[in-house]
């Protein structure tokens, strides 16, 4: 219990990021939708060199809060989570790479093609899935905290080479 209750805080914390990805979100469908209706090679462009610098926006905002974890954890936590520590750098990761998929992840949606979404998904599930089974016995939370992180990368990789497929975007400039 108490090892879940590590592992359930730093979660929680390093979780900030989603927030602040699902909150891009919400604003960034609609307006790419409205962008990608216009059908223009100058609107498509300007779109990619925009996708880009949010990519790098959320590195930025990832590292950032890397730095920051252990100040956060002591101010918002207790010392007893300082050990755990470790555990939320995975998490980071891993909400990058959710952070990094609502970014491509709404060329799918406007090609209407989301039975991709689902599969991928489901991949990424039993990835995770596994390396639990597999990661967990050897090595504790760290293993827990990998599979996640891995399994976002994954689901990542595929829906973006899914999304350069499906809507075809000047990706290289």
């Amino acid at each position: 219990l108490e090892e879940v209750g590590l592992y359930s805080a730093i979660f929680q914390l390093s979780a900030l990021i989603s927030v602040v990805a699902a909150s891009f979100n919400a604003a960034w469908i609609p307006w790419l939708f409205e962008q990608l209706k216009k059908d223009e090679h100058n609107a498509r462009l300007f779109i990619v060199k925009l996708s880009y610098a949010l990519k790098a926006g959320f590195i930025v905002l990832a590292s950032i809060f890397a730095v920051a974890l252990p100040i956060l954890i002591k101010i918002m936590l207790t010392e007893d989570y300082i050990s755990s520590s470790y555990l939320g750098y995975f998490f980071i990761v891993g909400f990058l790479f959710q952070a990094l998929y609502f970014i491509v992840v709404p060329y799918i949606f406007y090609t209407e093609r989301t039975k991709f979404l689902s599969i991928y998904s489901t991949i990424a599930a039993v990835l995770n899935l596994s390396l639990n089974i597999i990661l967990i016995p050897r090595y504790g939370l760290t293993g827990a905290a990998l599979s996640t992180c891995v399994a976002w990368a994954m689901l990542y990789l595929l829906t973006f080479r899914c999304s350069v497929k499906l809507y075809k975007m000047p990706w290289q400039l």
